[in-house]
């Protein structure tokens, strides 16, 4: 396994202070030992200047989530053109893997029912697993979970069986399953691993971070409730040689402290894959 993280989450600094630069993001990551990038790019520049960058410091863009649009809820025309475009910055900066949030569905206008959301997400992704099996790439549908207060609308891909059936209605080895620890938290309380084991063998990338008081925090691993040891064991069990991805959202690192923060934030993955 390969250690990776999203920058992006470290544009935002101190509130106190001026956020980073695209560049800046790239130098703070690369300087506390990270080389596998799960990044995005809004604009063409941007995804240049990130392949450029990669390139000249012998790192690779390994994933990059693609939007999703389960707050903005755009038209799902005006989401699906915002999506392709992504993947196609995507592709500029070699990324090998799309992660998607499958969790689309027309509420307004139809029932909820899981082979209903089932056709209605393979439907909105068609193309863009076309898109990535032409252009060598894979796509990954993580897992979300269903929110207090959103009851009325069902998640799909909130449960292990919706992923798998998604998986497996493409009938294609180009996609596969984002294992995100902190949702499955979420979704499965002490659950959570034994979920897990039943999605494994098609699993290609993770989302790694932690979280407690039963909210979707995305904070540093072994600060909260994932119990990491069995989950170092399930993915050590199952062969897996996808990234260890960390994706923390929330919080606003000082730029004086965010060197340090990091170097720790490598030096835990190196603790949870090699030692624990």
């Amino acid at each position: 396994m390969n250690i990776g993280i999203n920058p992006t989450h470290f544009y935002k600094a101190a509130v106190w202070e001026e956020n980073r630069t695209l560049t800046e993001i790239l130098e703070l990551v690369r300087l506390a030992g990270f080389r596998h990038l799960n990044i995005n790019a809004a604009s063409p520049k941007d995804a240049e200047t990130i392949a450029a960058y990669v390139e000249q410091h012998g790192m690779q863009v390994t994933q990059s989530h693609m939007p999703f649009n389960r707050y903005d809820k755009k038209d799902a025309e005006v989401f699906m053109n915002t999506v392709m475009t992504y993947a196609n910055h995507a592709r500029m900066m070699g990324a090998g893997i799309l992660v998607v949030h499958a969790d689309e569905f027309d509420y307004a206008n139809r029932p909820y029912t899981g082979r209903g959301a089932l056709e209605y997400n393979y439907q909105t992704f068609y193309n863009l697993v076309d898109f990535a099996e032409k252009n060598g790439m894979r796509v990954a549908f993580e897992n979300t979970f269903q929110e207090a207060g959103m009851v009325t609308q069902p998640h799909f891909c909130s449960l292990v069986d919706d992923l798998l059936a998604l998986v497996e209605r493409y009938h294609t080895d180009a996609v596969g399953i984002c294992w995100d620890t902190g949702h499955a938290k979420m979704q499965y309380k002490n659950k959570d691993m034994a979920a897990l084991k039943e999605v494994i063998d098609r699993v290609i990338c993770t989302h790694i971070h932690d979280n407690y008081y039963e909210k979707d925090l995305h904070c540093f691993p072994c600060m909260g409730t994932v119990q990491w040891k069995e989950l170092m064991e399930i993915l050590r069990n199952a062969n897996y040689q996808g990234d260890f991805s960390f994706e923390l959202v929330y919080d606003r690192l000082p730029k004086a402290l965010a060197p340090d923060y990091l170097k720790l934030l490598y030096r835990t993955g190196e603790y949870l894959i090699n030692e624990l």
